[in-house]
């Protein structure tokens, strides 16, 4: 196929966190070779990673969050231009920052024509060319993860690829193997290739991925290798977040990111979307009935995704303080939220209803569980993680899974939540009551805080306990 040049005068638009290095989409990785830079982006609450591929003095930016203030900052620092954005896929985990990228930098918005997108977009065909600089750009569909994928490689136009980037094709659920045909394009590819994923951790990013290296690991490629965490996953609500991206997400005010609104009876229910974005020691004692405990000191924007549909209206938020408020707001329109709040103090200067939750202590904990009639200890820590260790004859339910799983849990048994630092387990605390729960505690500090306490954990291979049965009595 003949090349194409991307000119921006030519073409036009058609566990725990260290919260600043974690909310926004900072540079991890910077990358000089032959013929220009790769800078990766990493947003560490969504583990996701996204790219400025740059020679000469054009650009392009790869899989972009919503948020573009960074990449902005990098390209006038750099005294680079923006001649483009490339989505190697319609997201299903985060609203891509296309729309907003494309909108700024006036440049063109490029996918691969099977996403059959509803914006303005220059269409990807299979085996397309255009150039960059000194770069030249192939791309070449990646059908798997979902049908309209498409990978890029590039390398300089004299030269062969040096790297690709294939956002998530590469890391699929097993039951999709077997449809991986576009494999045959890195057949022919030496093992030095680069990699360049969509998701992935920061210490991930400061390995060098190559093409060697997924066809020693990847079990796509074989089928001995285990199999990577998934970084998308279940419990999210896929099918919105693609919507959205396919749509278009519509420009956000990052000036005015959410609504105050005065507290009201009718958010105390069950069916009433109230997210209480305090540290789970302060939301304990009081907070709104019913709503859902996510603190804005983690990963807020993976578990709101997971637990809310974004389509479903806009989401109100309980807090400490208006910054606390604003700034969850904006954090929270990277997973496709409109945002509602008010200051948890108006809600009780009110007089409305507030409910506590207990808080266990390690050490009480211990004492209940030697007890005539023990709780029920309901770990939501990943399966990976319960069966690595645990407390003994503990009911392993995951997080993500809960709120479809409680028919399976007794409604006349003291129930404790616990994960491995307290987070997780008081987004638990939160469903339960939900489900109308009565007695429901949180550990305090996790499973972290029962080791530093001196307690010990069960390593062993067992069988999970059925979540009706005698569970934790005694230390076994």
């Amino acid at each position: 196929m003949e090349s194409q040049t991307l000119s921006c005068c030519a073409l036009t638009a058609g566990g725990v966190f260290k919260l600043s290095d974690e909310k926004e989409h900072r540079v991890s990785q910077e990358q000089d070779f032959d013929g220009g830079r790769v800078v990766q982006f990493h947003l560490g609450v969504l583990s996701a990673y996204s790219y400025l591929l740059c020679s000469c003095d054009a650009a392009m930016l790869i899989d972009p969050g919503r948020d573009v203030d960074n990449y902005e900052k990098y390209l006038d620092e750099h005294h680079i231009r923006l001649c483009g954005v490339f989505l190697t896929h319609l997201h299903t985990d985060f609203v891509a920052g296309h729309i907003e990228a494309g909108e700024r930098f006036n440049v063109p918005v490029f996918i691969g024509r099977n996403s059959h997108a509803g914006f303005s977009h220059i269409a990807i065909d299979d085996e397309a060319n255009f150039s960059l600089g000194r770069l030249r750009l192939h791309f070449f569909s990646s059908p798997g993860h979902g049908d309209d994928g498409v990978c890029m490689s590039a390398g300089t136009v004299s030269g062969e690829p040096e790297m690709i980037f294939t956002g998530d094709a590469l890391d699929v659920p097993e039951h999709v193997s077997s449809s991986m045909d576009w494999l045959h394009h890195l057949e022919s590819l030496p093992d030095e290739i680069r990699i360049y994923p969509g998701h992935g951790t920061v210490a991930e990013s400061e390995e060098l991925r190559t093409l060697g290296m997924e066809r020693q690991l990847n079990p796509l490629f074989n089928p001995q290798a285990s199999r990577r965490e998934q970084h998308g996953g279940s419990g999210l609500h896929l099918e919105s977040l693609r919507r959205i991206n396919s749509q278009g997400p519509q420009m956000a005010d990052w000036d005015d990111p959410f609504e105050e609104i005065k507290p009201d009876i009718r958010l105390a229910s069950p069916e009433s979307k109230v997210l209480d974005i305090r540290t789970h020691s302060i939301y304990a004692p009081r907070h709104v009935p019913y709503s859902l405990n996510i603190e804005s000191n983690g990963r807020l924007e993976y578990w709101a995704a997971r637990l809310f549909d974004p389509l479903d209206g806009a989401l109100v938020l309980a807090g400490g303080n208006f910054f606390e408020l604003s700034e969850a707001s904006s954090r929270l329109k990277a997973v496709g939220f409109d945002c509602q709040g008010f200051e948890i103090e108006t809600w009780l200067k009110a007089g409305l209803p507030a409910k506590e939750s207990r808080v266990v202590e390690p050490e009480e904990l211990d004492t209940l569980l030697w007890s005539d009639e023990p709780p029920l200890v309901l770990d939501v820590r990943t399966a990976a993680e319960w069966k690595k260790s645990r407390l003994s004859g503990s009911v392993n339910i995951p997080l993500a899974e809960l709120a479809e799983k409680l028919e399976t849990l007794p409604q006349d048994r003291d129930i404790v939540a616990v994960c491995a630092s307290g987070f997780r387990s008081a987004v638990a605390v939160g469903i339960l009551e939900r489900g109308n729960f009565r007695s429901i505690s949180n550990l305090y500090g996790g499973l972290g805080a029962w080791i530093e306490a001196g307690k010990l954990l069960d390593t062993t291979g067992i069988k999970a306990p059925s979540p009706g049965g005698a569970g934790c009595g005694g230390k076994g």
